[in-house]
């Protein structure tokens, strides 16, 4: 039991090592303060320093210790829970696998996708956790009903996708979603898509089917397959209603790609039985990460937003109803798509292949009955269920409530 402020922060790292089972803490035990003016609450430096803030943490845990005992409302609660959920949360960040640490994690950590899965699964894993860190340091004895209240989580543009994603990959791994972000959480921001990988690799049996030799680069296939979506959801805004939403859909295309690479990789290695051998036994060239394409391709397959792989999805996806469909759309095509798509749903036409597409019935992209999820930062260009009306996009709020 710990029973002082600088009892906890001595005590924070080794918490969470042996709450979530992770090999170690990155953390250098030292601990530092933010500027009071900083909108942070908390943040780990790439030296494995914590900074949390002066008031809305620090000054707010030392009075939960100097209350020690006391019973309290619950908006005091929530104050010191969320206080707590900071500290583990900067905490979860320290986590590594053998061999590596945080700081190791650098450069990997600004890749957008890199980015958004790391704050994403650490904030999921807080939230799973935090009344087991709570019991792990026996605060509930400090601050009596702690655990019976909930605070908000942050990175709300984030957490939908990985939560999405989370739960995508542990049905194909048999597995919780629980236990699923807490083997993310354990390692550090470059292993976090190999360990996703390496999950459904296995769920999938792949090592039945593939050469030990080419295991690596079938891994790699996977995690690049998942990474996109992610990657374009990095910019999106927390207090935007319609970006979290569509975060939750990016997850959705990070699984669907994950299991398609999957499925590409088993029928590669099932058809090439001669390759298989030889690489077994040690005689073959190295194995092709991609399988052969023939003829040139264009320019403009380039993937620009979750699901575009480089061609037009051709398996629509039906939620509620209603038929889901990522533009396949690319490179310099691809905005002009999107300049025509935003001219023509202001003045209420179709997506741009015609001004009245919509009102004869065609749909956005004369897809009758189809949701086209559009543009960089997934601004959504909706048909109505019935008729092919095009809705703008701050109508699109009430029409996904029904996805």
């Amino acid at each position: 039991m710990v029973s002082s402020f600088p009892q906890l922060m001595a005590a924070q790292a080794q918490a969470a090592v042996k709450v979530l089972g992770a090999h170690h803490s990155s953390w250098n035990k030292s601990y530092e303060l933010l500027a009071a003016d900083d909108k942070r609450r908390g943040l780990v430096r790439w030296d494995h320093t914590i900074e949390y803030h002066p008031q809305h943490v620090v000054a707010v845990l030392q009075d939960m210790f100097d209350r020690a005992g006391q019973r309290h409302d619950e908006e005091t609660l929530r104050q010191y829970r969320e206080a707590l959920r900071v500290v583990f949360h900067e905490n979860i960040h320290l986590l590594a696998a053998a061999g590596t640490s945080y700081g190791m994690a650098v450069d990997a950590y600004q890749e957008p996708s890199n980015k958004v899965l790391e704050e994403a699964a650490t904030e999921l894993a807080t939230q799973d956790a935090l009344d087991d860190y709570i019991d792990e340091l026996d605060l509930e004895a400090i601050a009596p009903g702690i655990t019976g209240v909930r605070t908000g989580r942050a990175y709300g543009q984030y957490v939908p996708a990985v939560e999405v994603f989370g739960q995508a990959v542990a049905d194909s791994a048999e597995l919780s979603a629980r236990e699923v972000i807490r083997r993310l959480a354990g390692v550090n921001p470059e292993n976090k898509f190999r360990v996703a990988a390496q999950l459904l690799y296995d769920a999938h049996k792949l090592s039945e089917v593939v050469p030990e030799a080419a295991k690596a680069a079938a891994l790699e296939r996977i995690e690049s397959a998942m990474r996109p979506p992610f990657a374009t959801i990095r910019d999106f805004d927390p207090e935007d209603p319609l970006d979290v939403r569509m975060s939750a859909l990016a997850g959705t295309r990070a699984s669907l790609d994950a299991d398609a690479e999957v499925r590409e990789i088993a029928e590669y290695w099932s058809a090439n039985h001669e390759l298989r051998r030889s690489l077994d036994a040690g005689l073959g060239a190295s194995p092709p990460l991609r399988k052969p394409q023939y003829g040139t391709p264009s320019r403009d397959t380039r993937p620009n937003e979750p699901g575009a792989t480089g061609r037009p999805d051709r398996k629509p996806h039906v939620l509620g109803g209603l038929t889901v469909r990522w533009c396949g759309y690319g490179g310099g095509r691809w905005r002009r798509h999107r300049r025509q798509l935003r001219r023509a749903t202001e003045r209420g036409g179709g997506c741009g292949e015609r001004r009245n597409a919509a009102e004869s019935g065609g749909g956005c992209c004369k897809r009758r009955n189809a949701v086209v999820v559009a543009a960089g930062r997934l601004e959504a260009v909706v048909a109505a269920v019935s008729g092919g009306r095009l809705l703008k996009a701050g109508a699109v709020a009430g029409v996904w409530s029904s996805v």
